[in-house]
């Protein structure tokens, strides 16, 4: 498990194909951009409030893949706005895909049951 700390960019290039970058420009909001040059606003800072958002990247073991949940180091104040990729995949979603309680993130009963597997790197971000 670890914490990634974004530092802000005033532009981003397009990464390679296949690949999407996640990064927080100069107006201090996370985007997302395709190697197509699409890029997506995620986050906006004014969203977070005090404290802006966290993100955290998890290489799931065993143990997670059979609990079907992980455990984030802060507790969201907004569930309903947290995000979670697995692999630098597309964004996935809140309620369809994963669910939020306190501290933990969790795909029991989703669209994401059965389909996470040990080894897998999620990226969670909220705040």
């Amino acid at each position: 498990m670890a914490r990634i700390r974004l530092g802000t960019v005033a532009s981003e290039t397009d990464p390679p194909t296949g690949q999407v970058s996640f990064y927080a420009k100069n107006d201090e909001n996370l985007y997302l951009r395709r190697a197509d040059g699409n890029e997506f606003t995620l986050l906006h800072s004014g969203m977070a409030g005090i404290g802006g958002y966290e993100v955290e990247q998890h290489i799931l073991d065993l143990v997670d893949v059979l609990k079907l949940e992980v455990t984030l180091l802060e507790t969201p104040t907004q569930p309903v706005f947290t995000l979670m990729m697995i692999d630098g995949g597309p964004p996935l979603f809140y309620g369809l895909d994963f669910t939020v309680s306190g501290n933990t993130v969790s795909w029991n009963g989703t669209r994401l049951d059965g389909l996470i597997e040990v080894g897998d790197r999620i990226q969670i971000i909220y705040y």
